[in-house]
């Protein structure tokens, strides 16, 4: 996923995610998840879905994409000055 606001704002909003993405941008949390039929909110797909509270509501996956983000907009400005 690219660290775009756009792409960190689909992580916040996400209510139901599919195992795949909640263990990518999230973190399985102790809670028992409840898992049933659906259309994951962060990839789209057709699967397999739990609650968002069931991985921390991506709190890792969005911090993750905001460093990345503030990393390459850093950069950016870097390249853009030395020229």
């Amino acid at each position: 996923m690219e660290p775009t606001q756009e792409n960190i704002q689909i992580l916040k909003k996400a209510r139901v995610s599919c195992r795949d993405c909640g263990l990518r941008y999230g973190e399985l949390s102790n809670l028992k998840a409840v898992f049933g039929v659906g259309v994951c909110d962060v990839c789209g797909e057709r699967a397999v879905v739990t609650e968002a509270d069931t991985f921390g509501f991506f709190y890792r996956g969005i911090c993750n994409l905001r460093r990345r983000k503030s990393r390459i907009e850093r950069e950016s400005k870097r390249v853009t000055t030395s020229d």
